[in-house]
């Protein structure tokens, strides 16, 4: 009788559940910056980044006012809110129009009613973090990164490996579209295709700047910076330095940023502190140094998804100094979340709803498959 149900006219049951069973689970968040009660660090001017599990069917008249930030005296902090859908999933954006205050916290409202393509409505969301504490001592722009003059195309560096021969499937251009803040006039956009049969086994894009020469500096002491669009591809990505002012050996950070995310989020690298790779060389990364490029790595691994292609974008590298002297003195209970907000997500309490595959309430289930809702949570079982 259960394999008459889980394997009906030869579908296995995920693909009966995709012809009949209608979606009525509620988008829900899987991914924010700054993180859920985190912290900012090494930049005055973050972007609100919160990804849902589900496109929105997005409607700017309706929802274009709907993310708030506020501090523990109520003042709001302006912005500008956008919506963009990156591999089928919805992810919003909130730029601030000026810096925050250093050392405070904030509450991230999200207005609920946000309907995804079958008119399931979100919750309202909240979540809170603290902004950076430490005083910007230096500030320096290493490349706007707005244009790609003295960028070689993604197949010119020799240490590429593994693209399609087709020209239009690895670019390396300009976009005015999408910018880590209002005041970017645009930035570089990258889009990349692996050939999975590659004879060579090595997927990866040493993207090139040939004027590196005019980047170097004296010293490591300092926190190299740039915002990278994540299209939740799950590659790996690094800025690429050259340990010495000239010709030295090529550093990368380890480990790279694994792109498991959607949307804008800032890349930092201690240089003095962090951990890095050779790439090539024996040089020390200590002293001298001079930007090389930026490096993308595909690595298969058991158990993980790594796509072939996408589209990633860089904004604003920089190479900034703080004030780490300074103390912290915020707290997230500096701020409060509405009462009975974090418990309502997943209060075992709320009542149970019951749905057939055809999306009928049952009052009294029995024996069969149903779709269970319980607050804003939504799970299959089996009775």
């Amino acid at each position: 009788m259960t394999l008459a149900i889980v394997m009906c006219c030869g579908l296995t049951f995920a693909q009966h559940r995709s012809a009949s069973e209608p979606d009525i689970t509620a988008p829900v968040v899987v991914s924010t910056d700054p993180a859920i009660s985190g912290e900012v660090v090494y930049t005055l001017r973050p972007v609100i980044r919160i990804e849902y599990d589900k496109e929105l069917n997005w409607d700017e008249d309706k929802n274009g006012n709907c993310i708030t930030v506020t501090d523990a005296a109520g003042n709001e902090y302006a912005g500008k809110l956008t919506h963009a859908v990156v591999r089928n999933k919805s992810v919003l954006h909130f730029y601030f129009n000026n810096d925050l205050p250093l050392d405070k916290a904030f509450l991230v409202t999200v207005k609920g009613g946000l309907n995804d393509l079958y008119g399931n409505p979100t919750d309202d969301f909240f979540f809170r973090f603290l902004s950076e504490y430490r005083p910007q001592t230096a500030q320096e722009t290493v490349l706007a990164l707005d244009n790609t003059s003295n960028w070689w195309i993604p197949n010119g560096s020799g240490s590429t490996k593994g693209l399609v021969s087709d020209e239009d499937g690895n670019t390396w251009t300009s976009s005015s579209a999408i910018t880590a803040s209002q005041a970017s006039n645009s930035s570089c956009w990258l889009h990349y295709t692996f050939d999975p049969s590659s004879a060579d086994g090595i997927w990866q894009i040493r993207e090139y700047y040939s004027l590196g020469s005019t980047t170097s500096h004296s010293n490591t002491n300092g926190i190299l910076t740039f915002w990278l669009y994540g299209d939740a591809s799950n590659n790996s990505v690094s800025a690429m330095l050259r340990a010495t002012s000239s010709s030295g050996g090529l550093k990368y950070q380890e480990p790279q940023t694994m792109i498991d995310f959607r949307g804008w989020k800032l890349v930092t690298w201690d240089l003095k502190n962090d951990n890095y790779a050779a790439f090539s060389g024996t040089d020390v990364l200590s002293s001298a140094w001079r930007f090389d490029s930026f490096f993308l790595r595909h690595v298969n691994e058991s158990g993980v998804n790594k796509e072939w292609h996408g589209d990633l974008y860089f904004d604003n590298l920089e190479f900034n100094k703080w004030d780490n002297s300074a103390i912290r003195t915020a707290k997230l209970d500096d701020v409060t979340i509405p009462s009975g907000i974090e418990d309502a997500v997943i209060d075992s309490n709320s009542p149970a709803e019951y749905f057939n595959l055809q999306g009928m309430k049952v009052a009294l289930p029995s024996k069969g498959i149903f779709i269970k809702r319980q607050g804003n949570k939504t799970s299959k079982v089996v009775l």
